[in-house]
Order: C-alpha cells, then structure tokens, then sequence
C-alpha cells in the first residue's frame, strides 16, 4: 500500500495523473517493480516510458536530477537507460 502511494506521488512529479493510468496495468507495474528490487521512482519512470505516445503527456524532467542525486534511481542500470531513452530524457 505505502509502496503505491509512494509511485503515485512520483508519477505526479513526473507530471503524470495516476488516475489517467488503467489501473490493472499500474499495480501490475508496481508489483513487478517492487518484487525485482525497484524504487517507486524507479517504476514511475518505467510506467511512463510505456504509455502511448499519443496519450503521453509531456514529462517533467525536473525530479530526475534529485532522484539521481539521493540514488532513488540509477541512470545505469539497463532499465532506466531504456525507459528514459524512451522519454526521451537524459538524467
């Protein structure tokens, strides 16, 4: 339960409603995430990365940095390097 509270409130940084997301696909994301190890940023990235392109919303690069800095996400790992490539952001 904390765990999505915690990616619904990184989805909202990213600028993303979690409520614009199905919710079937959201908790199957955040279960996957977490059970491999994942943080909420971590997942929020992920989730983004697979929406539609025409239902993407434009995404607020600013928490990366942060997330980066307090290590809640590692720009290395070969998920993140995928999912931001897929947004288009560099962290």
């Amino acid at each position: 339960m904390f765990f999505t509270f915690r990616v619904n409130i990184a989805l909202l940084a990213l600028g993303i409603p979690p409520d614009g997301i199905r919710a079937q696909f959201r908790q199957t994301m955040e279960w996957a995430g977490q059970r491999a190890g994942n943080s909420p940023q971590e997942v929020a990235i992920w989730i983004a990365s697979q929406l539609p392109l025409a239902t993407r919303p434009d995404i607020n690069p600013g928490p990366l940095k942060r997330w980066v800095r307090a290590r809640r996400i590692d720009p290395q790992s070969s998920e993140m390097r995928e999912a931001l490539g897929n947004l288009g952001l560099q962290a």
